[in-house]
C-alpha cells in the first residue's frame, strides 16, 4: 500500500475492500496504519457490519 500527502486519519483499506485500520503515516513506498482491533478495544467498541 502506498499513502500521500493528507492521508493521515483516512481509513486503511485492502483491496477487496476489508477494513483493516486507521492511516497514521508513510509514504510513496510505506503506510503505516493503527490496527481496527486496537482501536476499537482501547474504546470499548465494537464494529456492527451487514
Amino acid at each position: 500500500m502506498r499513502c500521500a500527502g493528507g492521508d493521515s486519519g483516512g481509513g486503511f483499506i485492502t483491496p477487496a475492500g476489508q477494513g483493516q485500520g486507521v492511516v497514521s503515516g508513510g509514504n510513496t513506498a510505506t503506510c503505516y496504519f493503527q490496527p481496527l482491533g486496537e482501536i476499537l478495544s482501547r474504546y470499548g467498541l465494537s464494529l456492527l457490519t451487514g
